[in-house]
């Protein structure tokens, strides 16, 4: 366990203590860049939430372009963060994407730190 990262003054001031500042730094720097973006956090989120789903659906739900929901997508599967699979429903093309194994343990190592980040800043 942590110690209580911030110590207060006589006057009541706030500051945070060496020792934490220097866990807090470490661990702030140390965040996924993958998962840091908000688009990719979000997909990973949803995915991690179902089996799969359908790319039509993280694109209308998240309203972004299908360009933009691409470019993400190549970095997560990059990654091995995700993968995703094309077919056919009532003739229709559709690509369902879903979480591998690798990025459910990314973004839970992401979540474990993050939450650790913001007990110190609480």
């Amino acid at each position: 366990d942590r110690l209580d990262p911030v110590r207060r003054d006589a006057e009541g001031a706030r500051s945070m203590r060496p020792d934490a500042l220097e866990v807090f730094i470490s661990d702030a720097t140390s965040l996924n860049p993958v998962i840091h973006s908000q688009a990719r956090f979000i997909i990973l989120n949803i995915l991690n939430a179902v089996d799969s789903c359908d790319a039509g659906f993280l694109i209308e739900s998240m309203r972004i372009t299908w360009g933009n929901f691409s470019t993400h997508m190549a970095r997560l599967e990059a990654e091995g963060y995700v993968s995703s699979a094309k077919d056919f429903d009532n003739r229709k093309p559709r690509t369902r994407v879903a979480i591998t194994e690798l990025g459910r343990n990314e973004l839970e190592a992401y979540i474990k730190t993050m939450r650790s980040i913001l007990g110190m800043v609480e």
